[in-house]
This record gives C-alpha cells, structure tokens and sequence, in this order.
C-alpha cells in the first residue's frame, strides 16, 4: 500500500459507523447483545476492554470538537449527541433490554448517529488516519497471530520479561483490531507502544553474539514492525531506518494526548 493510495477515515466516521452496526433491534439486555456482536462473553476480561475502548473513543471525540473552527452552540450540540451515544454503553444500557426506549438501541438511533458523522469531513482536517479493507485487516491478524505465536515459542534465557511484555501488547493489539476493526493512532496502534517499548529496551541490553535467542526475537520484531508499519503507507525503508520506532512511539504519545494527527506519515517519514 502506498501513501497516496491510502484511504482515510477520522474518529467521527469511525464511531458513527460502529454504532450504526451496533444500534439494532434486539430482545437481549445490552450487555449480552454487545457480547454477541462482538462474539465474546459478557463481563469477560475481552468485554470490558472493548466496552472502555468505545467510551475512550467517546471521550476523545469529544476533546476533538473542543478544538474545532465551529460556534460554541454547534459544539455543544456535537458533544451532547456524543454524550448520548456513550451512554449506550453505561450500566443503564447494559443491564435493560437493549430496545427499550431511552436504552441501547434508542441512544445509537440516526437522531445521534447522523450527526456525528456530519463531523467526520471537519474532524478529519484534524485528526486523520488510513481506513484498512477487509483483506487489509485480515492479513495484519493473521501477521499479528503469527508473530505472537512465535513469541510464545521462543524464550529468552535472561530478560524473558521483557518478550512477556511484547506478547501482552501484541495480544492488546490484536483484540483491538480484531473486534473493534479501528487501526486509528491513538487506538489500536496505541497497543503497539508498549511493543515498541520492550523491542527497544531489549535492543539496547543484548550483546547478539552472546545472546543469540535475543537477537532473533528482535529479527522477528523488526519484520512484524514493517508488515504493520506498511498497512498505513510507511516504506519499508522508512520502517528499517534507526530512528523510526523512536518516531513512531513519540506520535502515538502525542495522538494519544489530543494533538493533531494531520501529517502525522510526513512526520513517520521526515
């Protein structure tokens, strides 16, 4: 994928079409209907991940309308429909049926959706990122499976926490992915921060002659970096170079704070 083949979406379109999926008929209470779509069991350790996902998404969103060109009242009519669609996914929701009126279903209603998704050309001049197809997401997971099998299979003799730490985010990395299908920095990719830690910590304490099972964890790693790195439009090259983790884990911190993600791969790629 190449950087100007990439196509973009934002947190609004993101969310909004998330909802869209979500805000549908059912007889079950909210907590098993967003169990079942999600294909995990209600209150699991995979639930409440996905669900502090969603209202971290909410609370983001949020503090990305603050910082936009627009009236005060549009602003707060922005966030008021925000505000009702997390509420989707608080303790009121979870525990009723999920169409009961002034629940699940009602709250993810067009009456809150479509205009989130009205914001999505404006939020998108501030905080944008590539949209992967369905092929795209299926060859990261079956990438991010593989390398974390590998990881599993291969100790390290002295400082094993250190793989332990980047199996974990891994598995963060995947979840996310996986059930929420959002690559946005600052989301899923935020996942990728404390894999990027641990790569760099073991990088900077191994000696690879002497410690040969570190040396090809850190092989593995960097051939992962690159096949993720790529599905955003990074170069190989680009990926390979010295410096570039140290840039990647510096903008994820930095989207992750609310700063703009516009030009965000001129910045990966500068």
């Amino acid at each position: 994928m190449n950087a100007s083949s990439v196509t973009l979406t934002d947190p609004a379109r993101e969310l909004a079409e998330l909802c869209t999926l979500l805000g549908v008929y059912s007889n079950e209470n909210g907590d098993e209907h967003l169990a079942t779509n999600f294909r995990v069991r209600a209150w699991s350790s995979e639930f409440y991940q996905i669900i502090s996902c969603i209202i971290d998404r909410c609370d983001n969103l949020i503090k990305i309308v603050n910082t936009l060109d627009m009236d005060d009242e549009l602003k707060g009519d922005a966030i008021d429909h925000i505000q009702m669609v997390q509420a989707a996914f608080g303790r009121g929701a979870m525990m009723n049926n999920w169409s009961t009126a002034s629940y699940g279903a009602s709250l993810l209603s067009g009456s809150n959706i479509q205009p989130i998704k009205m914001l999505s050309p404006i939020v998108r001049m501030k905080v944008s990122y590539p949209k992967l197809g369905d092929e795209d997401i299926a060859n990261l997971l079956a990438d991010t499976a593989e390398f974390e099998s590998w990881l599993l299979d291969h100790q390290i003799v002295e400082q094993d926490f250190i793989r332990q730490a980047m199996i974990d985010g891994v598995r963060q990395f995947r979840l996310r992915l996986q059930k929420i299908r959002w690559l946005g920095w600052g989301y899923t990719f935020a996942s990728l921060r404390e894999v990027i830690a641990a790569y760099k910590l073991l990088e900077s304490n191994i000696d690879p002659i002497s410690n040969p099972d570190a040396e090809a964890v850190l092989k593995k790693g960097a051939s992962f970096f690159v096949k993720v790195f790529a599905k955003v439009g990074v170069a190989k090259e680009t990926v390979e170079k010295a410096d570039f983790l140290l840039k990647a884990y510096g903008a994820i911190n930095l989207i992750e704070q609310g700063t703009s993600a516009t030009g965000l791969l001129t910045h990966l790629t500068s």
